[in-house]
C-alpha cells in the first residue's frame, strides 16, 4: 500500500505541478462545542473541494455527501444525524433547508467572493468554550499561544500551525 500511495502521489504531483505528500499533514482531531458547531464542521467538510478550487460547487464533487443530503442521490451512503433529521419534517423540507444553509455558508465564507478562508483548527466553538477547554484540559504552551479567530457571530476557532 505504501508503494501504491507513493506512486500515486508522484504521478498526481507531476500532473498538478505540486510537491509533497498527497494527503498533506498528519491526521489530527478537533474538539467540537455543540451540535451547531458539528453542523458547521459538516458544512466545512462539504465545502473542502469548493474552497480548494477543485469544484465550483460542492454538488460537483462525487465523493461528497452533499448530493445525498440535498437530493437523496449520490455515491456516498449517509447515516443521517439527528441534527439533519431536525431540519424538517419531510425529506424534501430537510433537503431544501440544507441547500439554503449551505448557500448561506458559501456566501459567509467568501466562496462566492473568494475571501481568505480558515483552513486549520484545533477547537471550534465560542471563545469562552475554547478558553475553558484549554484551562481545564491542558497547560501546554502549544495551545495557550495559538491565535483564536472569529469565524462568525457564535463561532471561533483556535488555529493550528499550517504544516
Amino acid at each position: 500500500m505504501q508503494f501504491i500511495n507513493g506512486e500515486y502521489a508522484k504521478n498526481y504531483n507531476r500532473r498538478h505541478k505540486r510537491t509533497g505528500h498527497f494527503w498533506g499533514g498528519r491526521f489530527y482531531s478537533t474538539i467540537i462545542d455543540s451540535e451547531t458547531q458539528l453542523l458547521n464542521c459538516i458544512f466545512y467538510i462539504e465545502l473542502n473541494m469548493t474552497r480548494n478550487n477543485v469544484t465550483k460547487h460542492p454538488k460537483e464533487w462525487k465523493w461528497s455527501s452533499y448530493n445525498r443530503h440535498t437530493t437523496g442521490e449520490g455515491l456516498i451512503d449517509v447515516d443521517y444525524h439527528e441534527i439533519y433529521m431536525n431540519l424538517g419534517k419531510t425529506m424534501k423540507q430537510r433537503q431544501k433547508k440544507y441547500i439554503e444553509m449551505m448557500e448561506e455558508r458559501m456566501k459567509e465564507r467568501g466562496l462566492l467572493t473568494k475571501k481568505p478562508q480558515m483552513t486549520y483548527g484545533l477547537i471550534f466553538g465560542s471563545e469562552s468554550f475554547i478558553k475553558d477547554v484549554i484551562s481545564k484540559y491542558t497547560s501546554h504552551k502549544y495551545y495557550q499561544k495559538r491565535k483564536c479567530c472569529t469565524l462568525d457571530q457564535s463561532t471561533s476557532c483556535l488555529r493550528r500551525f499550517k504544516t
